[in-house]
């Protein structure tokens, strides 16, 4: 089959995958926030902490399964039993250190919620490897059903504990069940089962892209993650709440946007390492859905934040509407970043990415140490700012080291871009005529205009690269194996 086939069907079955899964942990998180409240949902985001640190290190060990596309059983099986042995030495850690996390926190709940967690590592390391194993066979199918399994049944654990006053432990162990029915689902669709074999010098030489990618990921974690500490220490447990509400109202939009195509992009790439064109090709549509989809939805949501927030989560988490307005802001720039990283990624250089990630990421850090004692909004326009500077250094970069230029690519978004300013003036007008009276029916009619407009603005200045779009597309879904 040919990559653009396969590529086709992957991002297909991603978009299933992670558009499934996104709407059902919306609605659950939905739920689950009403439920719980700023409070107790912060002290579970804190705990979240550890757990994304450790998903992002395990899954990384096994990096170079899709990198150097491994398939022999000797390889397979070490990795298994060096992530394996990983996972198992951070839960233990997570469980020792629960109370010392508790004490320097603040809040000597979290100990407890610690300790339950600390079963996660070892269900994400079992997992790790045949995640690896179906990501290099672009066999997302097999994804769209772990995922879609695990974010009913975690979701239906979730809600009821919340709905029956559990508080953070509801997140907690909606977690424990997410990565114990994708276990279960995974191994059962998967032929490979590991072995005991150990050869030192080549599970060195087989884990070192993973060391490189960890450190990005790392980064990565660091990023995301410190903020929260940081607020936690200078704020209090209610505002680290509004903040993780507010990226996780992105973060899902994202996920459901543009991260099938980023999470198929990458494999497409490796499996095109020889062929320069085709990849700036692959790059040249991303960049369009970026502009097409994810800078007018983001845009959308943040315009009309202070609507649906009240309708969908009460006023209780009302506080959260100016950071989450900037945040889906920052989030149309970020997916630049996004493909900065696959592209080195598939090159296998992600340790001279992950140098530039981390003077920029520690200077982001600082910058928010200084800021946020002036409030969550100015986190917000912080952080925006500063993505925004970041990005330019992140293109310079990628042109200097892999003599790789994506600011060929830019024009592809001006279009989208300039139908996006239309679609925010009239939804503008379109707020202030229906304000102060907001109900699901104004929510709805808001929509419908944004929706009209934004189509009508895109046919009026690029309906032939429109067309020429759906013309590729469709060349891909119907082309011959």
């Amino acid at each position: 089959m040919s990559i653009q086939k396969k590529m086709s069907i992957a991002t297909l079955w991603a978009i299933v995958e992670r558009g499934g899964q996104q709407a059902i942990s919306f609605l659950v998180f939905l739920v689950i926030a009403r439920f719980v409240g700023p409070e107790e949902y912060g002290m579970a985001m804190l705990c979240f902490i550890y757990l994304s640190a450790t998903n992002l290190l395990l899954s990384s060990l096994a990096e170079s399964i899709v990198v150097f596309q491994i398939k022999d059983r000797e390889r397979l099986s070490m990795l298994f039993g060096f992530t394996m042995i990983t996972g198992i030495i951070l839960s233990v850690l997570c469980f020792t250190f629960s109370e010392f996390a508790a004490k320097v926190l603040g809040d000597i709940r979290i100990g407890s919620l610690l300790r339950y967690l600390s079963l996660v590592p070892i269900l994400i390391a079992t997992i790790s490897v045949p995640q690896l194993i179906v990501l290099r066979e672009l066999d997302f199918k097999i994804y769209a059903i772990r995922s879609l399994c695990a974010s009913i049944g975690s979701g239906v654990i979730g809600i009821t504990l919340a709905y029956y006053g559990a508080g953070a432990y509801a997140l907690i162990f909606q977690q424990i069940v997410l990565y114990f029915i994708a276990n279960i689902v995974l191994w059962a669709f998967i032929d490979w089962r590991p072995q005991w074999i150990f050869n030192r010098k080549l599970l060195i030489d087989t884990i070192k892209p993973g060391f490189n990618l960890m450190g990005s990921n790392f980064v990565s974690v660091c990023e995301e993650q410190v903020p929260r500490v940081i607020i936690a220490s200078i704020l209090d447990t209610i505002s680290v709440g509004f903040y993780t509400f507010a990226y996780r109202m992105t973060a899902a939009l994202k996920d459901i946007l543009i991260m099938p195509s980023i999470s198929t992009l990458y494999p497409a790439l490796a499996k095109l390492n020889n062929d320069i064109n085709r990849q700036k090709e692959l790059i040249g549509h991303m960049i369009f859905l970026i502009g097409f989809i994810v800078v007018p939805t983001l845009s959308f949501a943040s315009i009309t934040a202070p609507i649906y927030i009240t309708l969908f989560f009460s006023d209780k988490w009302s506080g959260s509407t100016q950071l989450l307005q900037l945040l889906l802001i920052m989030g149309c720039l970020s997916p630049f970043i996004n493909i900065v990283r696959v592209i080195c990624r598939s090159h296998n250089c992600v340790g001279a990415f992950f140098k530039l990630q981390s003077i920029l990421v520690a200077t982001l850090l600082i910058c928010l140490l200084f800021l946020t004692p002036y409030g969550l909004t100015t986190v917000g326009y912080g952080m925006l700012f500063f993505t925004a500077i970041t990005i330019p250094i992140y293109f310079i970069f990628l042109s200097k080291y892999l003599k790789f230029s994506l600011w060929e690519q830019i024009h592809n978004i001006f279009a989208s871009s300039i139908a996006t300013i239309g679609m925010l003036l009239t939804v503008k007008v379109s707020i202030t005529i229906l304000d102060p009276i907001f109900t699901w029916l104004s929510l709805f009619v808001i929509i419908l205009i944004g929706i009209i407009s934004f189509i009508f603005f895109n046919l009026l200045l690029q309906r032939k690269r429109l067309f020429s779009v759906y013309k590729f597309v469709s060349s891909l879904t119907t082309s011959k194996q």
